[in-house]
């Protein structure tokens, strides 16, 4: 690319990093589309059902697959050579005991029905949990293994069309059908599976040389035991970081109602698509402090974490202030005007984003570094919190957000504080006090704006119109005299280099 007589050199690390954001952005977007149409396609009772299904794919899902994708990814970043190997080992076992699982769901359907949807008349929704979580297992294998490689381009592709079907399939089944909202669903779970195993298998149809075989399967498991104890021993994180989103709305479930549970479900939702912007991020840095890892460089191991901090003290909070006053019209352009009831939920919610932000970038780092699971320690505490508030406080659907609030926050405090004091880094009292203040100068300035533009504008167009374009003044302001004088902003200036044509 030129400019100006000048050719622009982008690094491997930014081309990865913006290749993985664009479709990440893809799959952010699918993912808000489908929310919307099946919001506006289904009773808030069915959308409960659904919004219930795909929590607990999500909370059954590490058991299943005991985490072995997770250090799949690592130790074929480490060693690219058994990249194979390590495939076939890792999804010979999970084969193995994902049918212990089927089993389990199969034949305790009923009772099981009861407990996740607290109505036994939807036991057949417990078969189509089985179906569901057989694709997700190829599908997450398939992305395991290509991210471990960094084969980015590859992993973004599989991840774009497995996320892009289901919303083509919610529109058809909008636009062709619109009767019962059971069979809806079942029709959805049913192909939306199909796709995704048929893809995960397409995607790694060059790589399996051959996990079936018994004898085989035993010496490969014996040439990776590492990968065993590595992902062992971080399963407790992965269901920890399952249930703090799922435990909300499964009280919701159990204490109020199905409803309330789709209430609390765009509560998760949308916490989860803040948190998918951080995903390009904590795609590569697992591989990446893997490497540095290995070569025991231990400079760019604390410069780049210190640019990852950098980048949360003086990004990320005004980040999530500025989305703060936007809540209402987010939820009505998502989930339509029957659920702007839940709008001071989500605005709650939102506040507390910033700490799972963090947890999100740190724990790619941590993982990428240490043996020792510190991400399971901070996930269970993050859980205790997220139970106890829910326990004695969660008798709204507005205190089970809080609840939910305070377990991120102790995620994200708590990740920092081990980051902190393992690699001795000094994130700097100025520069945290420096992006306070500013917050509380941005949080007051747009409360008084929106305040005012509610006033006379309400929540039309215009309304909207005025509250974006105070937000894009007060983010060129905010680039313009601090974030360039950030080490974030330099370090991504100084991996975008000018040179002269030619050179």
């Amino acid at each position: 690319m030129e400019m100006n007589g000048k050719r622009i050199q982008v690094s491997d690390f930014m081309k990865d990093l913006f290749v993985t954001a664009v479709s990440q952005v893809g799959v952010v977007l699918f993912g808000v589309l489908l929310l919307k149409i099946m919001a506006h396609m289904l009773t808030k009772e069915y959308f409960g059902l659904f919004i219930l299904v795909r929590r607990w794919v999500g909370v059954l899902l590490p058991l299943m697959t005991l985490n072995l994708s997770f250090g799949m990814t690592r130790y074929i970043g480490y060693e690219k050579e058994n990249a194979r190997r390590h495939l076939d080992a890792m999804l010979g076992i999970t084969f193995y005991s994902s049918l212990v699982l089927f089993a389990v769901l199969a034949v305790f359907h009923r009772s099981l029905a009861g407990l996740f949807y607290n109505e036994q008349r939807y036991a057949g929704f417990v078969f189509l949990l089985i179906v569901f979580l057989f694709a997700n297992w190829i599908h997450l294998f398939a992305y395991a293994y290509f991210r471990g490689k960094m084969e980015m381009m590859t992993t973004n592709i599989l991840r774009v069309l497995f996320y892009g079907f289901p919303v083509m399939l919610a529109f058809l089944l909008m636009v062709f059908y619109r009767g019962d909202g059971a069979f809806t669903l079942s029709c959805y779970f049913t192909v939306y599976s199909v796709w995704g195993v048929l893809i995960g298998f397409f995607f790694l149809r060059k790589e399996i040389s051959y996990f079936f075989s018994v004898r085989g399967l035993i010496k490969k498991i014996k040439e990776s035991g590492k990968i065993l104890f590595f992902s062992l021993v971080r399963l407790p994180a992965v269901c920890f970081d399952a249930l703090a989103f799922s435990i909300p709305v499964f009280f919701a479930t159990h204490k109020i109602s199905l409803a309330a549970a789709g209430y609390m479900g765009i509560v998760v939702a949308v916490i989860r698509l803040f948190e998918l912007f951080s995903m390009p991020f904590n795609m590569i840095f697992v591989p990446k402090f893997s490497d540095l890892n290995r070569q025991e460089d231990l400079a760019n191991i604390k410069n780049y974490s210190m640019v990852v901090l950098d980048f949360i003290i003086t990004f990320l909070p005004l980040a999530v202030i500025m989305a703060f006053g936007l809540t209402r019209f987010l939820v009505r352009a998502w989930f339509g005007t029957q659920y702007l009831s839940v709008s001071p939920s989500v605005a709650a919610a939102i506040l507390f984003s910033v700490f799972y932000l963090a947890f999100a970038l740190i724990r790619g780092i941590l993982d990428g570094l240490f043996v020792f699971p510190y991400v399971s320690v901070i996930g269970f505490l993050g859980i205790i919190t997220i139970v106890g508030g829910s326990l004695f406080f969660g008798s709204s659907v507005y205190a089970l957000s809080i609840s939910f609030g305070a377990g991120l926050l102790v995620l994200g405090a708590g990740s920092a504080v081990v980051l902190v004091k393992k690699l001795k880094l000094s994130p700097g009292l100025v520069k945290i006090t420096v992006s306070l203040l500013l917050c509380g100068l941005t949080f007051g300035v747009l409360l008084s704006l929106d305040r005012w533009s509610d006033v006379w504008l309400g929540d039309s167009l215009l309304g909207l119109a005025v509250k974006l374009s105070d937000r894009a003044l007060l983010l060129l302001v905010l680039y313009l005299f601090y974030w360039r004088n950030t080490l974030w902003y330099r370090q991504v200036m100084q991996r975008v280099i000018l040179r002269p044509k030619g050179v």
